[in-house]
């Protein structure tokens, strides 16, 4: 792998975990907002099509995040099959409410933010360290300062295979949930094994 692949690689894995914390925020926010309205009112029946509606957002967020995954990855992210409509009226929102493949992209929704924030913390704080290294030693706090460096060189040198880690479990954390089951296990193990030879 040349030198421009690898600052390429680097560089898009940077982008996808820095732009998929907003967006995790964002799908968060509308999707627990909508649901639990939803919820709240279906005593009422109003409830049953904002069920819906919510289920429809997250379908959006899901599609938005194969996308993601299949720039990133370089390999296709294949929409699921979803539960077709067969019945009108009640009946119709009810089949959409239980689509299996609607509640999953439901809980990546929700699920997301966490991984999220797990994943761009630790990747921020990592490229963060030598930075604040050089701040630190800057401002005259020049005690122990063969172990700052170190800590600092340690994580400027692994900075692209954890951040290719971290990118790697967020690809597999959305593949598993938003792809259908025989692409999911092929793309996750491909995934891992650029992982482990990246």
């Amino acid at each position: 792998m040349t030198r421009m692949t690898q600052l390429r690689r680097f560089r898009n894995d940077s982008i996808y975990l820095l732009s998929g914390f907003p967006l995790a925020v964002i799908s968060f926010s509308i999707l627990v907002s909508f649901f639990a309205l939803g919820v709240s009112l279906l005593i009422t029946l109003v409830g049953l099509p904002i069920m819906v509606i919510t289920w429809l957002l997250a379908r959006q967020f899901a599609r938005i995040e194969r996308r993601r995954i299949t720039w990133v990855s370089g390999r296709a992210a294949p929409e699921p099959a979803y539960r077709p409509r067969a019945r009108g009226g009640v009946g119709a929102l009810l089949d959409a409410v239980l689509d299996p493949q609607a509640a999953r992209d439901f809980v990546h929704g929700i699920a997301i933010f966490a991984v999220s924030c797990v994943t761009w913390t630790v990747g921020i704080v990592w490229a963060a360290v030598a930075p604040l290294t050089v701040a630190w030693l800057m401002a005259g706090h020049t005690g122990r300062a063969w172990l700052y460096v170190g800590t600092a060189v340690v994580c400027v040198l692994t900075l692209p295979l954890v951040v290719r880690g971290l990118t790697a479990l967020q690809v597999a954390f959305g593949r598993r949930l938003l792809t259908r089951p025989q692409a999911t296990s092929t793309a996750t193990r491909r995934e891992l094994e650029i992982t482990h030879s990246g």
